[in-house]
């Protein structure tokens, strides 16, 4: 399989690029970034997602196999992996795509999560100083951030979904139908976190003491009434055996010696929970390496075990915490999605891709600590475009 194989492919996915320029330069006004700084995003994505694409046409991946599957066109409702066809089916099957122009419509997916992230980020750091403002622009600018989400597959459309999920918490009462958004596309690549922001949403809403006694009965319903829905068809998907807690142990425990054969693979059975978390989040660290995009990996989680100490110590040291139903919601979900998958995943490879599913929004919370009188004031104070 080569890059492009004809003129239209070279054209189609020249259009696309120029897409997701457009994109960059109408959407930063919207969520108030500069519209050069987003064209800026926009092309440090693309650089990635160009790589990428290569990376797969020389050493293979995942990506090959959902490009021939889009290739024969729509596959029938299901989703994972026919959710990520179905979608990439249209511009690969009927408009001609080649395997780049497939790779450059998930880069617009994942650079528009990026730029919400972003947005929110900015929102959280705005009374910050300046160190803490380089340390938000220098989160966004992780390789991993941008190498895994620009690819064809799951993990452009999930953090696109994250994207909105974060920057809708900012305002539900006005962003309500970007969560909704947010929810249905997780659903479709992995319905089992879509199940967590739904939980997540509802246990904010019904113990918000704040909000009046009709919206918490009526938003409790229904997300109780989504919970039921979701929930048991995500463990399904996955493949837990029956809905007990007896099924689901036995799936949690199968899961922590699975793909124990591999150079990055770990036993997590054995650790603490809390190491569980470590590992996840920050490993390899650079004397664990092996190859070049081990130590790659390896820099960014220093970084971000940079961003967590600095955010830990705000946090201790914060003496007024927001207990809004916004920042419950993040907190809830960023924690159960990490315990949830550092407790089913013993592969650091795989956990070094599916932890962006969360990391953004831990982060944005950590950041917001440190940008103590954001907090103080209410985060949906938007300062100046920057």
């Amino acid at each position: 399989m080569s890059l492009v194989d004809s003129g239209w492919e070279v054209f189609s996915s020249f259009l696309v690029f120029l897409f997701g320029a457009f994109c960059a330069i109408y959407l930063a006004p919207i969520v108030r970034v500069g519209q050069w700084r987003a064209l800026f995003l926009y092309l440090w994505h693309t650089l990635f997602c160009v790589f990428y694409c290569f990376y797969v046409l020389s050493d293979g991946g995942d990506a090959l196999s959902y490009y021939r599957f889009a290739s024969n066109g729509f596959v029938g409702f299901g989703v994972g992996t026919p959710g990520v066809v179905n979608i990439n089916a249209f511009f690969v099957a009927y408009l001609g795509f080649s395997i780049l122009g497939a790779f450059l419509v998930n880069n617009v997916f994942g650079f528009v999560g990026l730029l919400l992230v972003y947005a929110s980020l900015l929102v959280a750091v705005s009374s910050a100083g300046r160190f803490v403002k380089g340390m938000a622009f220098l989160f966004v600018l992780l390789p991993s951030l941008s190498f895994w989400s620009s690819a064809l597959g799951k993990d452009s459309i999930s953090f696109l979904s994250v994207g909105l999920l974060l920057f809708a918490s900012l305002d539900f009462g006005k962003r309500f139908y970007l969560l909704c958004l947010s929810v249905v596309l997780m659903f479709v690549v992995r319905p089992h976190m879509a199940g967590i922001i739904i939980t997540s949403f509802t246990f904010a809403y019904i113990f918000d003491s704040k909000g009046s006694l009709l919206v918490r009965v009526v938003l409790g319903v229904l997300g109780v009434g989504a919970t039921a829905a979701v929930v048991p068809f995500a463990l399904d998907y996955a493949g837990v055996d029956g809905g007990d807690l007896d099924a689901v142990a036995t799936f949690v425990g199968e899961r922590q010696l699975m793909n124990l054969g591999g150079g990055s693979s770990i036993n997590i059975a054995d650790m603490h929970p809390l190491v569980r978390a470590f590992s996840y989040l920050f490993r390899p660290m650079p004397f664990e390496v092996n190859t070049v995009f081990q130590f790659a990996s390896s820099l960014d989680n220093v970084f971000l075990l940079l961003v967590f100490l600095c955010g830990g110590c705000s946090l201790l040291l914060l003496r007024k915490r927001s207990s809004n139903e916004q920042r419950v919601f993040l907190w809830v979900y960023s924690i159960t999605s990490l315990v949830v998958l550092s407790s089913t995943t013993a592969n650091l490879g795989i956990a070094v891709r599916q932890k962006w599913m969360f990391l953004p929004v831990l982060a944005f919370l950590l950041f917001s600590v440190m940008g103590a009188r954001v907090v103080q004031r209410g985060e949906n104070s938007w300062r100046p475009r920057v």
